[in-house]
């Protein structure tokens, strides 16, 4: 589907009753008097989430010390360096624990410069809402993706790639795409 400047293209893959969105998004901050445009690109995919399970990852910054000094939580998962890169917050320390023992997710993770990895209970003030038991698992890169290679190892279900993903393939398995 094609969006605007701030709304940029975006892919949706129906599987039975869930809808999962690839899209593209622009931010701007002010810099002084210098304005700062990021493009994102964005995976938001529904799931049911009884437990309201939360979490979320991302790289550590100049302000993730001074955020912790001041009580910001930042959940240890007992791999150093991991630890050490990323900040990670979540409702339930043994889940992220679980989920960060994956060596396969924290090379993923690590292979992305600038991203956030999250679930919330919603897409926001402006998006879908859901019902109780229904969360959104967030994978947000500050940056616009435009190949799979890009994705630095995250890819869809085997994909070909091309420089659009307006035009990715998708497998046949009960899922239409829109565009």
């Amino acid at each position: 589907m094609p969006g605007g400047f701030w709304r940029g293209d975006r892919l949706q893959a129906h599987a039975g009753e869930w809808t999962v969105t690839l899209d593209e998004y622009t931010t701007m901050f002010m810099s002084g008097k210098v304005p700062i445009i990021i493009h994102h690109t964005r995976m938001r995919a529904p799931f049911s989430n009884p437990g309201g399970f939360r979490f979320s990852i991302h790289r550590a910054s100049m302000f993730s010390y001074v955020g912790t000094l001041l009580g910001m939580q930042d959940i240890q998962v007992e791999h150093p360096e991991f630890d050490a890169e990323f900040v990670i917050k979540g409702n339930n320390e043994k889940l992220v624990h679980s989920l960060c023992s994956s060596d396969r997710l924290r090379a993923l993770v690590s292979a992305q410069p600038k991203f956030q990895l999250s679930v919330h209970d919603d897409e926001g003030w402006f998006g879908k809402k859901y019902p109780p038991e229904i969360d959104v698992l967030v994978f947000d890169v500050a940056e616009q993706i435009e190949t799979l290679n890009a994705s630095r190892g995250c890819t869809m279900s085997s994909p070909k790639p091309s420089t659009n993903f307006r035009s990715w393939e998708l497998p046949a398995r009960k899922t239409t795409v829109t565009t």
